[in-house]
């Protein structure tokens, strides 16, 4: 059944995070492409690619939007995609099945309103409140606060969510590109002293609140990634392994994620498909071989490949095309 560019754009709208939001032109480019007789070759490739950008970012391995925008642009110049981008993209079906995203869905809803509560039990979240409380009423915290907002005009720092955040860390405690600090520039002179009084505070960033900033605490978490599931304890936390975490939420995430090998199964399914797609090959070179053409050639291919006989010829056309692209 063909993509619907209706039901494409209702599951786009439903994601919060704001460069998935962003690829609602994308979506629109690549169900152009998939109306275009002309890129009927790679209908296949334009579907999964469809598929994975109204996916939940949280499973994006890599950043599908900006791969997707080239593969438009390459077709919308004429150009061709080549064998190695095709496999490629076969290997971006590799998506989870629908309970999942579902769950993944709802987390990233709430993970993006700062909202970890169905993680934490009760008591964690009473300790995050004193500790919050605690820090707030600081006479050494508010002094250095104080300062900071004399040495930086904070007004002219934050974003459109009113916040000012620290620089992400990455996992196994790699650093970003931009965490390199360079002294290039006013703003990364900002940063980097936000940083450091991030660092000191144990804070993620400062929010404004009535026209002051608050001090935004790091909370103990449970972040779904593409890759798994991360738990980030604070430094400043007395962990308390059995009754700090809602250990029945967190399992339900991730047995579900784990309940089945999806990339192995797409795995498998992806290369019986290329299987079929070599056996058309085959009967294409005997077909041009035997100098059969028309009707007899298609007639010719549905009985060595066993190509059912509600397939069109279109269909056909199409695997032929593909299969000229194997590696």
């Amino acid at each position: 059944m063909a993509r619907n560019l209706a039901s494409d754009k209702k599951h786009l709208e439903q994601r919060v995070f704001s460069r998935q939001k962003k690829a609602l032109r994308l979506l629109e480019d690549l169900h152009e492409l998939l109306n275009s007789p002309k890129h009927d070759r790679y209908y296949h490739l334009l579907e999964i690619i469809c598929e994975g950008i109204i996916t939940p970012y949280t499973t994006w391995t890599a950043d599908f939007k900006g791969y997707g925008e080239h593969v438009c642009r390459l077709l919308q110049q004429g150009k061709r995609i080549s064998p190695q981008m095709i496999a490629t993209i076969r290997r971006m079906a590799d998506l989870p099945a629908e309970p999942i995203r579902f769950l993944i869905a709802e987390t990233e809803t709430k993970v993006k309103k700062g909202n970890y509560d169905p993680f934490l039990s009760p008591g964690a979240q009473s300790k995050y409140s004193f500790y919050e409380l605690d820090l707030v009423n600081s006479k050494e915290f508010q002094a250095d606060l104080a300062e900071f907002c004399r040495e930086w005009d904070l007004t002219k720092e934050y974003d459109e969510y009113r916040i000012v955040r620290r620089t992400q860390m990455c996992e196994r405690n790699f650093r970003p590109k931009d965490w390199v600090f360079t002294g290039k520039g006013k703003k990364e002179l900002f940063q980097y002293a936000l940083d450091v009084f991030c660092g000191t505070w144990e804070l993620y960033g400062l929010e404004e609140k009535e026209g002051r900033p608050f001090p935004l605490l790091q909370k103990l978490s449970i972040n779904a990634t593409a890759n798994g599931l991360m738990i980030f304890i604070p430094a400043y936390w007395s962990f308390d392994f059995k009754r700090d975490l809602n250990w029945p939420e967190f399992n339900k995430l991730q047995k579900a994620r784990c309940s089945g090998r999806v990339g192995a199964k797409s795995a498998t399914a992806r290369m019986e498909y290329n299987a079929h797609l070599r056996r058309i090959l085959a009967a294409k070179e005997e077909a041009k071989h035997l100098k059969l053409k028309g009707k007899e050639f298609y007639l010719h291919l549905r009985k060595t490949v066993k190509i059912t006989t509600d397939t069109d010829d279109r269909t056909i056309r199409r695997w032929c095309d593909q299969a000229d692209q194997l590696l």
